[in-house]
């Protein structure tokens, strides 16, 4: 079971992307990304190993997810 240190909600996933609140909403909905493992008071919860692959596998700098 994941601890909340390796959990995060949508603006961390913005910080440690260093993307805005919204470009990572947008990023959250997309069919690669990697799905939440907790819903938790109307918010979604990842982990954070889960979010880190994804960004190495999908740079955020890419053109196709926008600046960083």
């Amino acid at each position: 079971i994941p601890t909340m240190a390796d959990l995060l909600r949508q603006v961390d996933i913005a910080n440690l992307l260093g993307v805005t609140k919204q470009r990572a909403h947008q990023l959250v909905r997309h069919v690669t990304f990697p799905p939440p493992v907790q819903r938790r008071g109307g918010g979604a919860l990842w982990r954070r190993s889960d979010i880190s692959k994804w960004s190495r596998q999908h740079p955020v700098g890419d053109r196709r997810w926008g600046p960083r």
